[in-house]
């Protein structure tokens, strides 16, 4: 059996889970008995999520007869590091309203109208929610200097 890149990624992202189970459990602390969740409950959630995302994609590309990469996923790579690397220049809000109107309108082929009141409103619901509700530092990028 040939190993490809459809086993080493899930691979790697199983090694990465557990070792991010590992900190959040027994290194940062998981859950407290008298105050609760502790500063590792989040990551470890995730790096569960992760685990068994992880897994189940290693077990499906252990049945597939030959690898087939489709020109979909490298999009949605692209897109994600767009939206990382424009984070840092422009910040994580305008980069997030940026994101959606230009997948909605290119890749999904959404009217002007519906993607710009759902990229608005969606942007709207992410600051309130984590800028303002749980106040959350959002990276400021460039821009940072002058507010």
């Amino acid at each position: 059996m040939k190993i490809t890149i459809k086993q080493i990624f899930p691979s790697i992202l199983i090694l990465i889970s557990l070792f991010f189970i590992y900190e959040g459990i027994v290194k940062i602390g998981f859950w407290d008995g008298d105050n609760g969740p502790m500063g590792g409950f989040y990551p470890t959630i995730i790096a569960i999520i992760l685990l068994i995302g992880s897994v189940i994609s290693l077990m499906q590309s252990l049945k597939e007869s030959e690898v087939k990469f489709f020109r979909d996923d490298f999009k949605v790579i692209f897109a994600g590091a767009a939206i990382i690397a424009c984070s840092m220049l422009i910040g994580l809000i305008p980069s997030i309203a940026i994101y959606l109107v230009i997948w909605m309108r290119i890749i999904e082929k959404i009217s002007w109208k519906s993607t710009l009141i759902f990229a608005g409103i969606t942007t709207v619901i992410v600051y309130l929610v984590f800028g303002v509700w749980l106040a959350i530092q959002f990276p400021m990028g460039l821009f940072e200097n002058f507010l």
